[in-house]
C-alpha cells in the first residue's frame, strides 16, 4: 500500500531450493534418528489453547526482546516474502498430515491438533516412539479448542478410531494407532521437525535476520516438532474466515499469486515487504487450486464463489487472484504481520534452548 512505483515483473525468474530439500520429508525424503526432548506441557486441551493464544499475543507486544535477539535489524524484517513462506510451510505442513487422513481436510486440521497434544509423550529423550503411558482428553476439550461443533468433532473422533490412529479409553480418547499405523505418526512427527527446518533455511538464506544458537541443544527435534505444530495451528486459532477451507484457499492463493514475484531471490529482495500489484500476481486455476490438497473441485468452486462475491478475488484470463485491495487492508496486514512476529518468537525460543 505504499505509495511507490514499482519496477517492472522480471519473468520466469525460478529460486533455489533450501540446502536440505532434498532431506525434507515433504520433498520425498526422510531423516532418520535422533533424540527428542520431553515436552510434558501438561493442562490439556484448554490449557494448549491459552498456550497458544497467549504467545500469540506476546509476540505482537514484545518488540524489545524481538530487537534484542535479532539484533538492530529488527525493522528491516521482509513481512510479506516471511508471510508467503509461512504460508508454504502451512501447506506442507497440511500436505503431511493429509498422508494421515488422505482426502480429509477437517479430519487432518483436528489431526494435527490431537499429535499436538500427544507431542510430549511421543516425543521423549529416546526419539520418537509409542509411550508406556497416555494423557486422554474429551471430544469436548477438543471441539472447544478447535471452536467446532461437538457433533463434528465427535464424528472425526470416531474416524480416526475406526482410521486406527486414536483409541477409545475408560478416561477418554488417547493418540494411540494400530501397529501398522504407528509407523505414520512416527514418520509425521519427524517430517513437521524437516519443515521447519527448511522454512529456516529459506528465511536464513534470503537474509532475514535470525537469532544465533545459545550452545548446542543435546536432543534438537522435540522442540522443533512442538514448534512446528505450534505454528501451524496458530493460523487455525487466529484467523479472519468463516471457514477454513476459505482460510486454506487464501493461504494458497496468497503462496500461488506471489510465485513469479516472492520465488525469484532478486525480485523477492525488491517487493519483500510490498502488497504485490494485481498485476505481479500469477492467477491460480480452480482445478489447481483443488489438486493441492485433493479437495472436491465443487467444493473449492462453491467457496471460489463466496470469495468472489465477498470481494476477496478478481478474475484473471489465467484464473483468480487475491484482490490487492482486500488483501492490502489494515486488519489483515496486522494479521499476517502478528503471525510472522509469532514464528520469529519461536525461531528465538529454539535458539535460546541450542
Amino acid at each position: 500500500k505504499e505509495d511507490v512505483m514499482l519496477r517492472p515483473l522480471v519473468k520466469n525468474c525460478q529460486g533455489d531450493p533450501p540446502p536440505d530439500a532434498r532431506e525434507n520429508t515433504f520433498f520425498g525424503g526422510l531423516r532418520q534418528g535422533g533424540g527428542l526432548l520431553n515436552l510434558n506441557n501438561g493442562g490439556g486441551p484448554d490449557a494448549f489453547r491459552l498456550l497458544i493464544l497467549n504467545n500469540f499475543r506476546l509476540c505482537c507486544t514484545a518488540p524489545v526482546g524481538y530487537a534484542s535477539a535479532m539484533g538492530s535489524n529488527a525493522s528491516a524484517i521482509p513481512y510479506r516474502y516471511v508471510t508467503w513462506r509461512l504460508i508454504e510451510f502451512q501447506m506442507n505442513s497440511l500436505r503431511i498430515a493429509l498422508r494421515v487422513f488422505p482426502g480429509d481436510l477437517d479430519r487432518a486440521i483436528m489431526f494435527v491438533l490431537v499429535a499436538r497434544l500427544a507431542c510430549s509423550e511421543w516425543a521423549t529423550a529416546t526419539g520418537i516412539q509409542r509411550p508406556a503411558e497416555h494423557r486422554p482428553f474429551s471430544i469436548n476439550s477438543l471441539a472447544a479448542s478447535l471452536s467446532r461443533p461437538f457433533e463434528t468433532v465427535r464424528r472425526h473422533v470416531h474416524g480416526m478410531i475406526d482410521a486406527g490412529i486414536c483409541a477409545r479409553t475408560e478416561h477418554g480418547i488417547i493418540l494411540s494407532p494400530t501397529q501398522d499405523r504407528e509407523a505414520d505418526i512416527i514418520a509425521y512427527y519427524q517430517a513437521a521437525a524437516d519443515l521447519l527446518r527448511t522454512l529456516a533455511a529459506h528465511l536464513a538464506r534470503h537474509g532475514v535476520p535470525m537469532p544465533q544458537a545459545q550452545g548446542v541443544g543435546a536432543n534438537p527435534l522435540g522442540p522443533l516438532v512442538k514448534a512446528s505444530l505450534d505454528t501451524g495451528l496458530v493460523a487455525i486459532e487466529k484467523h479472519l474466515h468463516t471457514h477454513w477451507y476459505e482460510l486454506i484457499l487464501h493461504g494458497t492463493l496468497i503462496y500461488e499469486n506471489g510465485r513469479d514475484i516472492m520465488g525469484c531471490p532478486e525480485q523477492s529482495r525488491i517487493y519483500g515487504n510490498l502488497v504485490l500489484t494485481a498485476e505481479q500476481r500469477r492467477p491460480a486455476k480452480i482445478r489447481d487450486l483443488a489438486s493441492v490438497y485433493g479437495m472436491p473441485y465443487p467444493t473449492v468452486r462453491r467457496h471460489i464463489d463466496g470469495m468472489m462475491a465477498a470481494g476477496a478475488l478478481q478474475k484473471k484470463a489465467g484464473g483468480y487472484i487475491l484482490d490487492p485491495e482486500w488483501t492490502g487492508d489494515d486488519d489483515r496486514i496486522a494479521m499476517s504481520n502478528q503471525t510472522v512476529d509469532y514464528l520469529l518468537r519461536q525461531f528465538r525460543t529454539l535458539a535460546a534452548a541450542g
